[in-house]
């Protein structure tokens, strides 16, 4: 069963107490000193701290900041997602692969189905008729419940994005200033880890900083314990993509009869690897 990600935002939002909350600040730069961090905003204003996380996610202002400005590596493949109420008993979760085209989805809280698909295409493409005449064109004919689902979407419901990840860091912070989550290591949603690595990311900082003689110290010490780990997933996650992405023929004929004997044999493993995770 999963979670809707605002559902989740929502349950950490009162956790933390919404007077901590502030929106609509854009971050524009940061000035670090022996004795803390400034963080200045687009509206002028500033704020301090002992700290600076950056979590500001794909195009993070404090990653350009401490390692220069790079544009995030396109996938080769776009995103369609919705969320559709319909009753998901007896729905499996499920994914299948077609040729440079996959299809997922699976049961979500509130009698809710959360459905995703991806194709090879352009960058930046859209669709001039509209995202769910395209989608359903490009996945008309696959098995139940495919189309029954993308049929069910509102056409305001549906996203699309691009995909896009980084090249992996073997360092991510310096001095009071670290990165977390997507500022840290964008992946691609092949595995279904980025959100989950982040909340790993923020449990192991917590810990770092409670339990730290200093605050450098401790960043240090999260960055160690975090970086393999999520590297590891971004090559991953990548590697899935291209995978499950591959188009011609013959590939994915050898693909599709290598994947029946690889999933038996090493998909539990990695499953245990990835969500049997202790921080």
């Amino acid at each position: 069963m999963i979670l809707h990600r605002a559902e989740l935002l929502d349950a950490l939002i009162e956790a933390l107490g919404r007077q901590h909350l502030r929106l609509g600040a854009e971050c524009t730069g940061f000035r670090p000193d022996v004795a803390g961090v400034e963080v200045r905003f687009k509206d002028g204003t500033a704020a301090q701290g002992d700290v600076l996380v950056g979590a500001d996610g794909l195009n993070s202002v404090v990653r350009s900041q401490l390692h220069g400005p790079a544009q995030p590596a396109y996938a080769g493949y776009t995103v369609w997602r919705a969320v559709v109420d319909r009753d998901p008993a007896g729905l499996i979760p499920l994914e299948s692969w077609g040729r440079g085209a996959r299809f997922g989805a699976a049961p979500m809280s509130g009698n809710r189905v959360y459905w995703y698909a991806t194709r090879n295409a352009a960058e930046g493409s859209r669709a001039p008729a509209g995202e769910k005449a395209e989608v359903l064109q490009a996945f008309r004919g696959w098995h139940a419940p495919v189309e029954s689902l993308i049929e069910a979407s509102e056409e305001s419901a549906i996203l699309r994005n691009d995909i896009y990840d980084r090249p992996v860091r073997r360092a991510w912070g310096e001095g009071r200033v670290t990165l977390l989550g997507d500022a840290a290591h964008p992946m691609t949603p092949n595995l279904g880890q980025g959100a989950c690595q982040a909340i790993e990311d923020a449990v192991v900082l917590a810990r770092c900083l409670r339990d730290g003689r200093d605050a450098v110290s401790a960043l240090r010490a999260y960055e160690s314990k975090r970086i393999p780990r999520a590297n590891a997933l971004v090559r991953r996650s990548r590697l899935v993509g291209r995978i499950g992405q591959v188009e011609s023929a013959l590939a994915v004929t050898a693909r599709d009869a290598l994947m029946k004997h690889v999933i038996s044999r090493f998909q539990p493993r990695e499953l245990e690897w990835m969500i049997g995770y202790e921080p």
